[in-house]
């Protein structure tokens, strides 16, 4: 397993990389993609901040959950922090498990709690420049 806050660029391939294989029968990613536009108005980046150690620590348990429930052999979760320009990967999250069932439920269900659960703010920089929070 592994977790990582960062101000650097990031990737699916860096994740997978990370993301042990072994005894595993399927391995599914998912990115997301700062939207150069949202609601019509440009966006040229976005800006995230985050609570240290609350933040991490709260990923750990979402993917430890995730793990039991769905039997998955690892994961990785990255998220940026800071300046994500728009067309950039501002998290990304990889799973390993036996079967792709267990695989795309454990990798959804663990992206999902990360928007609603970690304390991960970003503000849209662009035509209409406003904060948000992750949950959503």
């Amino acid at each position: 397993m592994h977790i990582e806050l960062t101000d650097r660029k990031i990737g699916s391939e860096e994740a997978l990389r990370m993301l042990s294989t072994d005894a595993a029968g399927a391995a599914v990613t998912f990115s997301g993609i700062v939207r150069p536009l949202e609601g019509g108005a440009s966006i040229e980046k976005l800006h995230y901040e985050h609570y240290p150690g609350m933040a991490e620590k709260i990923i750990r348990g979402i993917v430890e959950e995730a793990v039991a429930a769905h039997g998955l052999t690892d994961a990785v979760v990255i998220h940026r922090i800071g300046d994500v320009p728009a067309g950039e990967e501002s998290v990304v999250v990889a799973v390993s498990a036996g079967h792709r069932r267990e695989a795309f439920e454990g990798c959804s269900q663990i992206m999902d709690r990360i928007k609603s659960e970690v304390p991960i703010w970003k503000k849209d920089i662009g035509e209409r420049t406003q904060w948000q929070s992750e949950r959503k």
